[in-house]
């Protein structure tokens, strides 16, 4: 019988299961808190420097146009293409990685 998709993915998850946490272990730890946006820079490079360990091209893209962004608290965003054949599907993430002041 083969194997529910649900249940692949969960083994390519325990599979990574050090490798998750000691990413999120260096990542959580930077102050992207929104206002007023420290670190969004030094999280920005930390994401796109696994995306070219993983194969990707990576680009970062200054939201210049932003009111919210400035020299001081520059909002970088992080895009990351890996190639493959045309033939294949195509998928597409999108997130973030502020987060909102506690409380």
């Amino acid at each position: 019988m083969k194997p529910h998709p649900t249940d692949l993915i969960l083994t390519e998850i325990e599979t990574a299961r050090d490798e998750i946490v000691d990413f999120a272990a260096r990542l959580v730890p930077l102050p992207t808190i929104n206002p007023p946006g420290d670190a969004y820079e030094a999280a920005a490079h930390l994401l796109g420097d696994r995306l070219q360990s993983d194969g990707f091209d990576v680009q970062y893209l200054t939201a210049a146009d932003r009111p919210e962004h400035s020299t001081r608290y520059p909002r970088v965003n992080v895009l990351g293409r890996l190639k493959g054949p045309a033939s294949r599907p195509l998928l597409h993430l999108n997130g973030h990685f502020d987060v909102v002041p506690p409380g």
